[in-house]
């Protein structure tokens, strides 16, 4: 360690404090890393869900959180780690896509971390669940913005970032999951579908309903469940990429054979949590790039 005695030059002062201003700069860059791309983290969270999505101008998206079970929470173990690796202190805006604990169970942990802007919530719940309870009593008692998802709001995120609320229609009430929202972020010609649990009823509403689902990439519903997808809806949004967050040996055996048939017969990339880790997807507007977040 060097210590500058009171004899020392101020030219040499001033140099040490240059030198001292570029490595805290440099350290300050290494962990508060920008891109002009739009960024969406598929976090390892095990047997649940969780994505992060930055922005090229730094708005921040946190879709589901993780499983809390017992004394493990996925929200302190995984999903602050992110957003810490990230250099990222506030969520604009959380997705709590229905109220499954390995969805919203890390939530709490993550406004004990971070300032939260607003929650969007599913329109309606079938069954309430401890978890979602105490997490929408939280929310009161920090006075954060909420709001009910329903299908026509949109939110503009700056730099061509768009995403659009697919579902739920407001006044529907079915399961759990066929409540998901689903979500679909745009920015130029590339597009992110985020369905949360929603099965075969949910998604076959919103086909009926003739909105555009084609996307890019997509999130693949219930970890890949055989319950979540049907052939008819991975036909029509026609991913390229495919990513499926599901816990290595979970007693499910998710995700099923069928499910990964019919993403492999549209030709669709598909990507793992269980097997690759962490996934980020990449877009500048004209093409996404997929790989593990190393």
């Amino acid at each position: 360690m060097k210590v500058l005695d009171t004899k020392t030059s101020p030219t040499r002062i001033l140099m040490w404090a240059v030198v001292t201003l570029l490595v805290i700069t440099a350290a300050w860059m290494a962990t508060h890393r920008y891109s002009s791309n739009l960024e969406v983290y598929y976090l390892d969270v095990g047997q649940g869900d969780s994505a992060i999505i930055r922005t090229p101008s730094g708005h921040v998206i946190l879709i589901d959180a993780g499983r809390i079970s017992g004394s493990s929470d996925k929200g302190q173990t995984t999903v602050v780690p992110a957003l810490r690796a990230l250099g990222l202190r506030k969520i604009d805006l959380m997705v709590w896509t229905h109220p499954d604990a390995d969805h919203i169970g890390g939530m709490r942990s993550v406004m004990n971390a971070v300032e939260v802007g607003s929650i969007l919530d599913t329109s309606a719940i079938e069954k309430p669940s401890p978890v979602y309870e105490k997490l929408l009593k939280e929310t009161q008692q920090r006075k954060i913005p909420y709001r009910k998802a329903k299908r026509g709001q949109w939110f503009d995120f700056g730099d061509g970032v768009k995403a659009d609320v697919l579902s739920p229609v407001e006044g529907y009430v079915g399961s759990n999951n066929d409540e998901s929202i689903i979500m679909r972020f745009t920015l130029g010609k590339n597009s992110f579908l985020f369905e949360g649990d929603a099965g075969y009823e949910e998604e076959g509403e919103l086909l009926s309903s003739g909105i555009l689902v084609q996307s890019d990439a997509l999130k693949v519903s219930h970890h890949g469940s055989r319950t979540g997808s049907k052939i008819e809806w991975i036909a029509k949004v026609q991913p390229k990429f495919a990513i499926i967050s599901v816990g290595k040996k979970n007693p499910f055996g998710h995700p099923h054979a069928e499910t990964l048939q019919m993403l492999e017969n549209v030709g669709a990339q598909i990507f793992r949590t269980d097997r690759d880790g962490t996934i980020i997807a990449e877009s500048d507007g004209q093409q996404i790039t997929v790989h593990p977040w190393r």
